[in-house]
């Protein structure tokens, strides 16, 4: 068992766009989010590679 810890998460958002067209308007055709951060991303290559692996992520709380 592998474990990965990511100190800093992140939320990757994908967005697909069919034929990107510049000076006009492009509306995107889809969405994605996805968790990130080299940990997350680390592990999705272990789980790709069928390894045994547990991903832990740290999130704090901002006070503003």
């Amino acid at each position: 068992m592998i474990y990965t810890v990511t100190l800093n998460p992140s939320i990757d958002y994908i967005v697909r766009v069919e034929g990107l067209r510049l000076g006009s308007l492009n509306r995107m055709d889809s969405n994605l989010k996805l968790p990130g951060g080299k940990g997350v991303n680390v592990s999705r290559i272990l789980n790709q590679l069928r390894i045994d692996n547990c991903a832990f992520r740290l999130f704090r709380r901002l006070h503003w």
